[in-house]
């Protein structure tokens, strides 16, 4: 969250309950939280579009989609 130390105080118990973590950003930049969200959506987004492609390519080659999910899954996304 953009940091307002006021406010983040206030609303800092409802944070604690609905996040994983609360990190302040700068004070002087009350848009950087934001960026930071748009750059972690845009990581999910891409990690979608590379898992698809990949069961794509699976799938096109005739492989079971679920067996090689699982094997990724187990192995070296296993974290």
């Amino acid at each position: 969250s953009s940091s307002h130390p006021p406010l983040l105080a206030q609303i800092q118990p409802l944070l604690q309950r609905t996040a994983t973590k609360v990190q302040p950003f700068e004070e002087k930049d009350a848009g950087a939280a934001n960026v930071v969200k748009l750059a972690g959506n845009f990581l999910i987004a891409s990690a979608i579009e590379s898992m698809s492609e990949a069961f794509a390519l699976v799938e096109q080659q005739g492989l079971n989609r679920e067996a090689v999910h699982t094997l990724f899954s187990e192995t070296i996304f296993d974290c």
